[in-house]
């Protein structure tokens, strides 16, 4: 992780309480993931140096971060991550590291990404995922996954804007990196 970036984690399996003004509804898994991210959040404010506080979600159900702070939340069924840190904005995503499913290829992937394995094109979502949830904090967006190519190299990967998504022109190429942890890609973007 870059300088300045603080990481917090939770368990989704465990009961963690709500904190005032976060709700959620939803089935139980969901409304346990939901605690389990916000408190996963405030581990990483806490890594900043910041107190504990309600994290309540806005209208578009993105999370409000203090000011001047930048975060994203991510989750599996195992583990909730979140990341924290005084950027303009962040994304972080986790995927199981396993093929991507082949039906899912010509809608996840690009031409100039035609050419990736099946792991690869995993790998690739996962990249995805993380800058558009870097993107959003910024443009507020909504995105395709035909947005952006993404380019792998160990432990990094950019990403080329293909089209203007608000404040982000076409040909902007964003750098993020990643990791494998636990049977898991990890992403990250910090803007």
């Amino acid at each position: 992780m870059p300088a300045g970036c603080a990481l917090g984690v939770a368990d989704p399996r465990a009961d963690w309480p709500a904190f005032p003004g976060e709700t959620v509804r939803g089935v139980p898994k969901r409304i346990a993931e939901f605690r389990a991210g916000r408190e996963a959040a405030r581990a990483a404010l806490a890594e900043l140096g910041l107190p504990a506080r309600p994290l309540p979600a806005g209208p578009d159900r993105a999370p409000i971060w203090p000011l001047g702070v930048a975060g994203s939340i991510t989750h599996s069924e195992r583990l909730c991550l979140a990341v924290a840190g005084r950027f303009r904005a962040m994304g972080v995503d986790l995927e199981p590291a396993i093929a991507l499913p082949a039906e899912l290829r010509d809608s996840v992937l690009v031409p100039e990404e035609a050419e990736a394995t099946d792991h690869e094109a995993k790998l690739i979502f996962s990249a995805k995922e993380a800058v558009y949830k870097a993107q959003y904090g910024l443009t507020r967006q909504m995105l395709g996954f035909d947005s952006v190519a993404v380019t792998i190299a160990p432990g990094q990967f950019s990403a080329r804007f293909r089209q203007d998504v608000g404040v982000i022109p076409a040909g902007r190429v964003i750098s993020g990196r990643w990791t494998d942890v636990s049977g898991h890609f990890l992403t990250l973007v910090c803007l």
